[in-house]
């Protein structure tokens, strides 16, 4: 805060941490009438890293390496907290002091913004793990058509290698699948997808059942179009 002054409602100064229910909220106030939004997103209630990067136009909140909220926000930073600001953990300027009962360690704040391959990097390989977990548990099964495909990336950490179905075809990008459909009346195929989960320097290899549909015959019902 650029000093020790009580907080008014909406009419705030300073930058803030909240950690309420489980879920992080950063505060970006320069106020004179109303709060304008702010990026939050669900941490828990257990260990968890985190990052926050904040930039000239925005605040964005980074759970275990991953973006998890971002908001755009004009107000700067020097405006915010002026030339002789305080820093307080775990306590805010409201009526007599608004303390926390989180706990925190390995705190760092750097003297620029950092950009997401930079974050990835300071992140401890323990909390990564705890990443490609639930974005292993996310991970849903593939359905494909005949012709060309794209397969999800799951925000950039997911790439496909290969199928046990020689009617899939990968490219080299990872993402984009020619797919040759059974004929019109034949069955579906199944089979798997082997993916590679990427976060940092991390790899994980997963296998996901894929369904490719039978083509589909002008006699063939599909659904219906409203307007």
């Amino acid at each position: 805060a650029p000093n020790r002054n009580t907080q008014l409602n909406k009419t705030e100064h300073y930058i803030g941490f909240l950690h309420n229910n489980g879920n992080l909220t950063v505060e970006r106030y320069n106020n004179t009438n109303g709060r304008p939004a702010n990026p939050t997103t669900s941490v828990g209630n257990d260990w968890v890293h985190i990052d926050v990067v904040f930039t000239s136009g925005d605040t964005a909140i980074y759970v275990n390496g991953m973006e998890s909220s971002r908001v755009a926000s004009s107000y700067s930073l020097t405006d915010i907290l002026g030339n002789n600001s305080i820093l307080q953990i775990g306590k805010a300027n409201w009526t007599k002091g608004e303390y926390s009962q989180f706990s925190m360690d390995n705190l760092k704040i750097w003297g620029g913004a950092l950009t997401a391959e930079e974050i990835l990097q300071q992140v401890p390989e323990t909390f990564l793990q705890q990443q490609m977990d639930e974005i292993e548990a996310g991970i849903t099964d593939v359905t494909l058509e005949d012709g060309q495909n794209t397969l999800p990336d799951y925000n950039g950490t997911v790439t496909w290698t290969a199928s046990d179905l020689s009617a899939i075809s990968i490219a080299e990008d990872g993402l984009t699948a020619e797919v040759q459909a059974p004929a019109v009346g034949e069955a579906d195929l199944t089979g798997t997808l082997t993916g590679v989960i990427t976060l940092g320097t991390l790899t994980r290899e997963i296998t996901v059942p894929v369904t490719v549909k039978a083509q589909v015959g002008p006699d063939d019902p599909y659904g219906c179009l409203l307007y």
